[in-house]
């Protein structure tokens, strides 16, 4: 089976100013996708063609910059790209590989190095969140007043234990079915 990590992920529970630290080997081995280049093709359709929309609003590569922490289908179901704003920092659009009608759940996280990443927390001092469905177009999301340079995508069912096990650092309790990627420096 595929794992991408080269190492076992370990999760610290770490509080540190509005963050909580996790530590794993980070290495995105992009690939290109036609489902996203279909959707990039949208996006440009969407904003009325040459001279304005969308497609003048977000930086995306047409690769996969956010792949799965261990693919379980082996067929790359969880691997997206995620897009930064052109000029709004908190903004992100997310491109899916194929899971353009299923919702998803991202979290907004801080990329330190290749062994650490902070997620946000909330209020309740779990890691913050939204989610939606990508559709033809992707998934823009906005999460104002946040510093961010990656981002941790889930499928809806997944999304209760992966906040818990980001936000308490218990490795045993996070679902094998995620992904996550930096998308700026």
């Amino acid at each position: 089976m595929k794992n991408r990590n080269a190492k076992f992920l370990t999760l610290i529970a770490a509080s540190i100013a509005s963050a909580t630290v996790f530590t794993g080997c980070i290495g995105n081995d992009a690939r290109t996708s036609s489902q996203r280049q279909s959707q990039l093709r949208h996006i440009t359709e969407a904003g009325g063609g040459s001279g304005g929309g969308l497609q003048n609003e977000f930086r995306c590569s047409g690769v996969a910059n956010v792949l799965p922490h261990y693919d379980y289908r082996l067929n790359g179901t969880m691997e997206f790209e995620a897009c930064a704003h052109q000029g709004v920092n908190s903004k992100v659009l997310i491109l899916a590989e194929a899971l353009p009608d299923r919702e998803i759940c991202v979290l907004p996280a801080q990329y330190l190095s290749d062994e650490r990443v902070m997620v946000k927390p909330g209020a309740d001092l779990l890691p913050i969140y939204q989610c939606g469905t990508p559709r033809e177009i992707g998934l823009m999301l906005d999460f104002p007043a946040v510093n961010y340079n990656a981002v941790i995508v889930v499928e809806r069912a997944d999304l209760a234990a992966i906040r818990s096990c980001m936000g308490s650092g218990y490795a045993a309790g996070c679902p094998q079915h995620w992904s996550w990627g930096r998308f700026r420096q």
